[in-house]
């Protein structure tokens, strides 16, 4: 009988992030399900992700683009695996090339998460030119594009008419019972932590596109009226400048920036309120756990799908982009009051078995029973 051809998954690291926590997660569950998984990793420096044992993980361990684009040309004509899905601009273009490059006569799938260009502001200018230019060439020639949310489907649909039936919406799923059992674990709060306040949560890197300045100045508002805890879970480029402002504004004894966490939903279970500040968002995980564990959010009106998916969930408020002084009334008014009545909000939009099997019908070659 001859041995099932792999479902290879590519991403630069798996140290952080909503892609990646995803990626881990379809991984583990197609694994679950019999799937033959090969998970390629540039480097796995950093990784805070558990992969199921039966995943075959073949780290590059390098950060050299060169590199990694000439392991994986090596890697589809060694394994010639059924098909192989990847993940942000920079990985899309590398898997396009090694595709090209191998002669792969596999599927390539790739994944467009955030909103069309929206992390290449902060590229140099010869990069974000290099992106544009490449990325519809390569949407042109692979075989689907999945997005997790409607508006960067649409952006590609309305920019790349040609291509648009090659595009599919798959929402992030959510296995609402591993969510359930891990919020219940024990949190180790951080010394001086003063449990006694309200405590508001955000999750997410720190970057540009995060908006954690608007974030961090709209607390210094709200601390003037209710004193109250802010964490923030996650990591990135912009920690010196988010630890600058705390100090400039004296707020230090109030604000936790924790890092990345391997498991956040304690965090979330315990916080009072949860503040997404993002410029942009495709369809944001911390959004929908949030939902889950019923807890009251104030996002931005950005855009992407978290307006889509807050508008039948109460309590949520919407704010402007960058306006910290509406974003801190909003913060205020959920703090004070609020009650659920979200009776009509469709959770199973996001159910883990409901997604993945749309994932199954575009990536795999079918269940392989050991």
């Amino acid at each position: 009988m001859k041995d099932p051809d792999p479902v290879a998954l590519f991403l630069p690291s798996i140290k952080g992030g909503g892609t990646e926590r995803s990626f881990v997660q379809l991984a583990n569950s197609l694994a679950e399900k019999g799937y033959k998984i090969h998970f390629l990793v540039g480097n796995l420096a950093g990784n805070i992700f558990e992969l199921n044992s039966k995943i075959k993980l073949i780290n590059f361990a390098s950060e050299s683009l060169i590199y990694i684009l000439y392991r994986l040309i090596t890697y589809l004509i060694l394994y010639k695996p059924y098909s192989i899905t990847t993940a942000l601009d920079v990985p899309n273009i590398l898997v396009y090339f090694a595709k090209t490059l191998s002669r792969f006569k596999g599927k390539v799938i790739l994944c467009q998460r955030s909103i069309l260009f929206a992390d290449l502001e902060n590229r140099i200018r010869i990069k974000r030119l290099f992106i544009k230019s490449m990325l519809p060439k390569v949407f042109m020639k692979v075989d689907y594009v999945i997005s997790n949310n409607y508006y960067a489907a649409n952006q590609i649909r309305s920019n790349y008419v040609s291509i648009g039936e090659k595009i599919h919406v798959i929402r992030n799923f959510v296995d609402f019972d591993n969510i359930q059992i891990n919020s219940k674990k024990e949190l180790f709060l951080p010394n001086k932590f003063n449990s006694k306040k309200p405590t508001i949560l955000s999750v997410g890197s720190l970057t540009t596109i995060k908006d954690r300045s608007t974030l961090i100045k709209s607390f210094y508002y709200v601390c003037k009226l209710i004193p109250s805890n802010l964490v923030i879970l996650g990591e990135g480029p912009e920690r010196l400048k988010c630890e600058s402002l705390v100090n400039k504004l004296d707020i230090n004894g109030d604000v936790y920036l924790l890092g990345l966490i391997k498991n956040p939903y304690p965090w979330i279970s315990k916080a009072n309120l949860i503040v997404s500040s993002s410029l942009s968002e495709g369809c944001p995980n911390n959004i929908i756990e949030s939902i889950l564990l019923r807890k009251p959010i104030v996002a931005t009106d950005c855009p992407g799908d978290t307006s889509r998916i807050l508008l039948k969930y109460k309590p949520s408020l919407l704010v402007p982009i960058g306006d910290p002084f509406e974003m801190s009334q909003a913060i205020l008014k959920l703090l004070s009051e609020y009650k659920f009545t979200n009776k009509n909000f469709k959770y199973n939009l996001y159910d883990l078995n409901l997604e993945l099997k749309k994932y199954e019908k575009l990536i795999c070659p079918g269940p392989y029973e050991n």
